[in-house]
Order: C-alpha cells, then structure tokens, then sequence
C-alpha cells in the first residue's frame, strides 16, 4: 500500500492498485474471511472485543478509503467486523467527534 501512496505517476499507481486488489488482497482477506466465518462471535477471536478487531476494523476502512471503497464487498464477515466495532457506542461517537486528520 506504501508503494502506491507514494507513485505520483497515475498510471503506474493504478497499475499498483490493481495488482493489490486482484493479487494481493485475495490471499491476505481470503485467509482473514476464513478464520472470521469459521468463528460465529462478532469479533475474529474470541467472544470479546479485543485491539486485533480494532486494528483490523482500521484496517479495512483505510483501504476502502485507499484502494476500493468496495473491496470489502467480496469479504461479508470481515464487513461485519468492520461495522460491529464502528457500531460499538464509544468507538462510533469518537470516529464522528474526532478532529479531522489530512492525508
């Protein structure tokens, strides 16, 4: 993902955002899609919320908002991690309340 924050040159970036999408994501979420379906809580392990969640609910969101605001669609359980942990109350008021950060 650093690669293609940093190429200035469009059409290499696009390039870049290709192969993560169509290579790279499917191997990394195709496995994290996996262990989530295979464990009926809302969180990846466990029965409790813990900072892998956090971190991976993060995570997703960076990439909608970097690579492909649907990339979560072929993944529906790691989509429900996302929205679980952004629909916790606190988590949820502190992303609506938080100061504006530019990338």
């Amino acid at each position: 993902m650093k690669k293609v924050r940093q190429e200035t040159d469009e059409a290499r970036k696009a390039e870049l955002t290709k192969d993560l999408l169509e290579i790279h994501f499917p191997k990394v979420f195709g496995s994290f899609e996996k262990i989530k379906k295979e464990n009926p809580s809302p969180f990846m392990v466990g029965k409790n919320l813990t900072w892998t969640d956090i971190v991976a609910a993060h995570s997703f969101q960076y990439y909608e908002d970097t690579a492909d605001s649907n990339f979560l669609s072929s993944y529906p359980h790691l989509k429900k991690l996302k929205e679980t942990v952004y629909g916790i109350p606190q988590i949820k008021t502190w992303i609506e309340t938080r100061p504006v950060n530019p990338r």
